[in-house]
């Protein structure tokens, strides 16, 4: 993951969501599998502080 952000963000997996809201130390916690992961290049707009929209997250090349 470092390749695409220099701090680590806390992924687990959805059945441990609550666990992890509730205060569950983060060495305790299931991890979320490389596998289940996907990426794609998205536009430059993400960056802009006003940026908004579900349109964000989609891939560049789907965009019109």
């Amino acid at each position: 993951m470092s390749e695409l952000h220099d701090r680590q963000p806390v992924m687990v997996p959805t059945e441990a969501i609550t666990d992890w809201l509730g205060g569950c130390a983060l060495v305790d916690l299931p991890r979320l599998k490389i596998e289940a992961l996907a990426w794609h290049e998205v536009a430059a707009g993400v960056g802009r502080r006003e940026a908004e929209g579900p349109d964000l997250v989609l891939p560049v090349n789907s965009q019109t």
